[in-house]
């Protein structure tokens, strides 16, 4: 038996006037529930990603430091390397008599102060300023 098509059956135009619709089974809770797990998946991937970021940002700040860190070092190390080299009693002997001018005190210059055990230094002190200005 020869199989009939739509348009046979009706002519040209089929009319759906008298036919309902079928109703989607997911009911409005389902649909929700769906919505609810689409919004979870999406919020957790965003969040995954953000910190992925986040680690990224945080390597290249890391790297940075490293390379300000190893910079810092080298100066502290040519420091005192410099410090070391001023602190010689040679250098800043020279550094003394050519730049600032001092001159070794000749013999009669140089008052030492003996304090004794009850006086204060205070007392002393003031002795040879004294001592000093009268000279």
């Amino acid at each position: 038996m020869p199989r009939a098509l739509p348009r046979e059956w009706c002519g040209s135009e089929i009319r759906n006037g008298g036919v309902s619709r079928e109703r989607s089974h997911l009911g409005r809770g389902a649909m929700m529930l769906w919505g609810l797990a689409t919004s979870v998946l999406l919020g957790s991937l965003l969040l995954y990603v953000t910190q992925g970021i986040q680690v990224i940002r945080m390597g290249y700040d890391i790297d940075r430091i490293q390379t300000r860190f190893r910079a810092v070092k080298v100066e502290r190390e040519r420091l005192e390397v410099e410090l070391a080299s001023l602190q010689d009693l040679a250098t800043v002997q020279r550094e003394a008599v050519e730049r600032l001018g001092m001159v070794f005190p000749e013999t009669g210059q140089v008052v030492v102060v003996h304090a004794s055990a009850g006086a204060p230094v205070a007392r002393a002190a003031s002795a040879v300023l004294t001592t000093a200005q009268r000279d």
